[in-house]
C-alpha cells in the first residue's frame, strides 16, 4: 500500500531475522504501526497517484487503439463514438488530477524536507518522466510517418519517370511506320505481276452481245420551208 521499493524494505532489518523472539515481533508491530500512520497521513496522495496511473494507462490504450487501421471495420454498437467520448473525458480529467497531485507533493516536501517516494523514486519526477516519454514516443512516430511518406513519394517519382519513358517509347514506335508481313506479301505479289509478260498485255475487249435487235429509225418527212413555198407559187403563176 505504501508503494515501497526493495531497497526501502531492506532497510527494515528485523524482517530478515532468522530467530523469532518477542523483541523481533515487537519491532514488526512497530513498523506496521508506523507505515499505517504514514499511509493515513498521505492517503490523498496515494489515492490520486493510483487514479492518475489508471487514467494514464487508459489514455495510452486509447491512443494505441486510434492508431489501428482496422478500427473502422470493427465499429460495432458505436464503439468508435464511445472511445472518443472516453478519450475526451480522460484528457480532461487527467490534467486536473495531476495538478492536484503535484500541489500535494510540493506541500509534502515543504513539511518533511524530502520528496515523496513512489517505489523508491520521487513521485513528482515520475510524473514528469511519464509525460516526457509520451511526448518522445509521439515525436518518434511522427518522424517515422514522415520518413515513410518521403519514401513513398520517392518511389512514386521513380515509377512516374519510368512510366513516362515507357509511354514516350511507345509513341515513337507508333509514329514510326513499320512494314507488316501483309504489306510485304502484297508488295512481293505486285512485283511478280509487273515482271510477268501477261501483266503488260492490254486486256481484249469483247463486244457485248445485244440482248434485243436494234431498232430501225423511221424515215423522216421533209418539212417545207418558206423559200420552197415561194418558188412553188411563182411557178404556178407562170403557168
Amino acid at each position: 500500500r505504501c508503494c515501497y521499493s526493495d531497497d526501502q524494505r531492506a532497510q527494515f532489518k528485523p524482517y530478515y531475522a532468522n530467530h523469532y523472539i518477542e523483541d523481533v515481533l515487537d519491532l514488526h508491530e512497530l513498523e506496521v504501526e508506523r507505515l499505517t500512520v504514514f499511509y493515513d497521513e498521505n492517503r490523498q496522495i496515494y489515492q490520486l497517484a493510483a487514479r492518475h496511473k489508471e487514467l494514464w494507462q487508459r489514455l495510452l490504450h486509447l491512443e494505441e487503439q486510434a492508431k489501428r487501421s482496422d478500427r473502422l471495420f470493427k465499429n460495432r454498437g458505436g464503439q468508435l463514438l464511445q472511445e472518443e467520448k472516453e478519450r475526451k473525458h480522460v484528457q480532461k480529467k487527467l490534467p486536473a488530477i495531476k495538478r492536484e497531485l503535484i500541489s500535494l507533493l510540493e506541500q509534502y516536501k515543504a513539511n518533511h524536507g524530502s520528496d515523496f517516494l513512489y517505489f523508491g523514486e520521487p513521485l513528482i519526477e515520475v510524473l514528469e518522466q511519464m509525460e516526457e516519454e509520451r511526448q518522445a514516443s509521439k515525436e518518434n512516430e511522427k518522424q517515422q510517418r514522415k520518413a515513410a511518406n518521403e519514401e513513398v513519394l520517392q518511389l512514386e517519382c521513380r515509377l512516374g519517370a519510368r512510366s513516362a519513358t515507357t509511354v514516350a517509347g511507345c509513341k515513337r514506335k507508333i509514329m514510326t511506320p513499320q512494314p507488316s508481313n501483309m504489306n510485304r506479301e502484297e508488295t512481293a505479289t505486285l512485283r511478280k505481276r509487273m515482271q510477268s509478260p501477261t501483266a503488260t498485255r492490254c486486256p481484249t475487249v469483247m463486244p457485248r452481245t445485244p440482248t434485243r435487235p436494234p431498232r430501225t429509225p423511221a424515215p423522216k418527212t421533209p418539212v417545207s420551208t418558206a423559200s420552197d413555198l415561194n418558188n412553188g407559187a411563182h411557178e404556178h403563176h407562170k403557168q
